[in-house]
Formats: structure tokens, C-alpha cells, sequence
């Protein structure tokens, strides 16, 4: 076993990796469709660049962006036509090294991701991939795109630089959805690059740290287009009879009550000018799990290849990061969750003086023994010992659990291991020094936080440091009695 000597340093070089450093990766069609079984990968597609290696993601980056139909802009058509990639028909030349002889230019177009969280989800029990939310656009055909459109550069340069991207996410977002990001600090997350043989654009997703500025939340406009026009109407009125029209009625038409009142119907033509309001497109939340789940039935395939390679993007970073400060989280209370384990595995010593094993088989008991029925169960002389549940740290794990349905805040040994890998900085006998001094406090091959925060001991033998028991209990209280642990906790696949 390690000692704290030893795996101290590794833990702040873990959070240095966290604060600072994320390797740029730029992974070729193959790769993509390697990694990405599941990916209707365009035929254009060329490589993917993975940069968000200074961005440190928020589980809770608050209620950033607010929708209303009450907030409304006049509609520019040729703004939302530039979120769309337009290709040229000039052809590509290459010479015999395959290199590029054209001299036409590479399009760029930014992507302007906005992050937010709903205030009605901030206390819920949910996975937090349902929590994080996107602001996109809802066009009028139904098609969803992203806020952006296309980065002009100048001619002498390769490429535009990341000032003129920034410049170009801050004049989409403040004229499509009249929000202002000039407060913002922006990160280049990820870049998909295309190519038709006539043709290379670049799609450039840009995510500003909106949760750091003031005045929050923003209001998100919608763009509205009116169409004045006329309305031709039939309209019936009532008029008055003259005393010539009324002599010709005979006497029995006096009876009706229309002709006693001596008014008569008359149809006429109404002309009016009306103005017609068409919602050209409506800002929308969308969910990280629900992006990454794009359904397949949307109208445009590259709408829905861009929303799901960023969404993987975003949870592959998010995922390096979680799984860095979980690492931390253990290697620094590796201690006490020890502890923990010692007290289980003592015997618990019952009122009439005999041993309960707690370690002892379900399929080793009868039916009627204490460990089957607790009604038969003699009383103890122990209590349970809670540490309180910090949600925060609680997320952490809840992020890996494989189900959104079902949160057990667990992480299993291969994922975190995968992680420590895909770290540049770390060398094979780095993770495996981390990983044997992780194992130590594994349950079955994963850790899991609740199961890390309570456990059961002798009340005659608690020793606890002091710093540790004194909290509120009123607060987040997890209470575990010894008849709820029967029957849902395997003291065997745990320790």
C-alpha cells in the first residue's frame, strides 16, 4: 500500500492537470468512425480537433440565458443563411505530393455554444448531463441550428486568428439573439473540418464563459419577420328602410320581427391592411444528454453529425476533469475510507454476549437467522456513523454512472483508468502507482461515494477525529439503520 508520502505528489501533479492542462488532440475520419461506432459519419468529413484544454467546465454554471416569446428582434434572413456552410464549384487542384494547388481560400464558420442551467433543475435528482443545457436556434422549417455563421479574414492570412473569431461570436450572438458576450472570455473547444473536392470549410465551436459576467441571466430574443397585407372581408349590415321600400311590403311580411323593426340586410366588401408576425427562429434549450442523443429523424444529417460530435467533445473534457477531482477526492480521504472498512470487519458483540459476524454469507444462514429476518436479529450495541453528503463531490461520481435514470454515484476501475491514460503528462508506471493506492479503498472493482460516507460501528469503539463528526445533521442527513442495510449492501463485493 502506499503511503501518503508517496502518492502526495502525484496528487498535486493531478491538480495541476486539472487547473491548467488538457492534451490537443486532432483525430482523422478514421479515428472518428473507430471511436464513434454509432456516428453517421458524412462523406465530406475530414478530421476533428479537439482543443478545451483551458476551459474548466461548471456542473452548475447557473441560470445564464433566459427564453420568453415576449422578447423579440425584426428578423435578418441573411444571418441565419450564414449559419449554413455555403461550398463554391471551383475545383481543387493537387499535384503529384498531393498537395493543394488551388488558390481558393478555406471558409470558416463559428459556432457560439451558450451554457446554462434551468432554475427548476438546480435541486433535482438528476444525472447532471440532463442539467447542462445549450441555447440553439429553431428555425421556421423545423430545422435546429447553432447561434454563428461565417468568420471573414483577411487575404494574406492562412486562417482567421482567435481575436477575429471571438469578434465574429460576439456580432452573430448580439444580432441573432440580441446577446451581449463582449464581457466574455471565450474558449475554441472543438473544430470538424470538411471537404468535397472542391471545397474545405471549417466549423469552429466557440463556448464563452458567460457564467463569470454580471447581470445575469441574459434574454434570449427571437428573430420575428412581418408581412403587411391585405384582407378582402364579406360583411352584413343593417340599414333602414325608406318609405318606398317599406310601402311594397305586403301585409303578412309585417309579421316578422326584422320587417317590424324596418331595417333591412345589406352585404358589402371590406378591404383592411393587416400586418402578419412569422417567427423566423425561436432560441431553445437543449440538454447535453439530448444533443448527444440527437435524434435521427431531424431534417438535416450535418445538423445532427455537428450536435453530436460536439456534445462528445464537450462530455470527453468534462469526463477528464470529473474523473481528475474524483482521483484527488480519494487519494485524500483514502484514509478514512480505510478506517471505515476496519470498523466494518470488527465483530459487533450483541446485548446477550455472542458475536455477530457481519461478514457472514446470506446462502450460509437459514431462513429465520438474524442476517435473513431481522425481526429475529438480537439487538446490538453499535449505531451508525454518517458523514455528510456533500453534493458536490457527490456529482462527481454521479457523472459516470452508465444509467441517467439510476444514480448509485459509482465509478468503476476501467473508466478511471482510461482517463489517467488519455493524460499526456502521465506515464504507465504513473497510473498504475495511482491506481494501486486507489485499489485499496475499491468495492468490486469501482468506487462509491455514499458507500465511502457511511458504515456501521461498535459503539464502545469509535475513534473519529473531531473535525470529521461535527456537522449539522439536519443538513443532507444520510441515516443508515443496520435493518436497511439487510438485504442492500454486500459487505463482501464492498471490502
Amino acid at each position: 500500500v502506499s503511503t501518503q508520502s508517496t502518492w502526495a505528489p502525484l496528487c498535486a501533479k493531478l491538480l495541476y492537470l486539472g487547473s491548467s492542462s488538457y492534451t490537443e488532440k486532432t483525430r482523422p475520419v478514421s479515428d472518428v468512425i473507430q471511436r464513434y461506432p454509432r456516428m453517421n459519419v458524412p462523406p465530406d468529413f475530414l478530421k476533428m480537433t479537439v482543443h478545451g484544454h483551458t476551459l474548466q467546465i461548471p456542473l452548475h454554471p447557473g441560470h445564464t440565458i433566459r427564453i420568453g416569446d415576449e422578447y423579440s428582434i425584426p428578423s435578418n434572413p441573411s444571418l441565419l443563411k450564414c449559419t449554413e456552410p455555403v461550398v463554391e464549384e471551383n475545383e481543387i487542384e493537387y499535384d503529384s505530393n498531393g498537395n493543394r494547388q488551388s488558390t481558393e481560400r478555406d471558409r470558416y464558420f463559428v459556432r457560439v455554444m451558450l451554457l446554462t442551467s434551468l432554475p427548476e433543475t438546480k435541486d433535482a435528482d438528476l444525472h447532471p448531463a440532463t442539467k447542462l443545457n445549450f441555447v440553439t436556434l429553431k428555425l421556421d422549417d423545423g430545422r435546429i441550428c447553432c447561434v454563428g455563421g461565417e468568420c471573414n479574414y483577411e487575404m494574406d492570412q492562412d486562417e482567421p486568428t482567435l481575436s477575429q473569431l471571438i469578434d465574429a461570436s460576439i456580432d452573430y450572438a448580439s444580432e441573432q439573439i440580441a446577446v451581449n458576450l463582449k464581457d466574455c472570455k471565450f474558449h475554441r473547444m472543438m473544430d470538424l473540418s470538411f471537404e468535397n473536392g472542391k471545397s474545405r470549410w471549417h466549423l469552429i465551436y466557440m463556448v464563452p464563459e458567460i457564467w463569470h459576467i454580471e447581470g445575469l441571466p441574459l434574454i434570449a430574443h427571437k428573430q420575428v419577420s412581418e408581412e403587411k397585407v391585405q384582407v378582402r372581408e364579406i360583411v352584413e349590415d343593417d340599414v333602414t328602410m325608406d318609405e318606398d321600400e317599406e310601402s311594397h311590403i305586403s301585409e303578412s311580411d309585417h309579421e316578422h320581427e326584422e320587417i317590424k323593426s324596418k331595417t333591412k340586410k345589406i352585404t358589402r366588401v371590406v378591404v383592411t391592411n393587416k400586418t402578419l408576425s412569422h417567427v423566423a427562429s425561436r432560441p431553445v434549450y437543449h440538454t447535453l444528454h439530448g444533443l448527444t442523443e440527437f435524434p435521427a429523424t431531424h431534417k438535416d444529417e450535418m445538423t445532427i453529425f455537428e450536435f453530436r460530435m460536439f456534445a462528445s467533445c464537450f462530455d470527453e473534457v468534462l469526463t477528464t476533469q470529473l474523473g481528475i477531482k474524483a482521483v484527488n477526492w480519494l487519494l485524500e480521504n483514502k484514509e478514512r475510507i480505510i478506517q471505515q472498512s476496519e470498523q466494518i470487519k470488527k465483530p459487533v458483540t450483541s446485548s446477550k454476549g455472542k458475536t455477530v459476524d457481519r461478514k457472514r454469507r446470506r446462502h450460509d444462514s437459514d431462513d429465520d437467522s438474524p442476517e435473513r429476518n431481522p425481526k429475529n436479529r438480537e439487538p446490538t450495541n453499535s449505531q451508525t456513523i454518517n458523514w455528510e453528503v456533500n453534493k458536490e463531490e457527490l456529482e462527481l461520481f454521479t457523472y459516470f454512472d452508465s444509467s441517467i435514470a439510476q444514480l448509485t454515484g459509482t465509478i468503476k476501475r476501467d473508466r478511471l483508468e482510461s482517463i489517467l491514460y488519455g493524460i499526456s503528462d502521465y506515464c504507465m508506471s504513473d497510473v498504475k502507482h495511482i491506481l494501486s493506492a486507489l485499489d485499496v479503498v475499491a468495492a468490486g472493482g469501482s468506487w462509491n461515494y455514499k458507500q465511502s460516507c457511511s458504515y456501521i460501528a461498535d459503539q464502545n469503539d469509535i475513534v473519529i477525529e473531531k473535525d470529521i463528526i461535527e456537522h449539522d445533521l439536519n443538513r443532507n442527513q444520510r441515516s443508515v439503520s443496520p435493518e436497511d442495510m439487510e438485504g442492500n449492501f454486500d459487505f463482501d463485493a464492498a471490502y
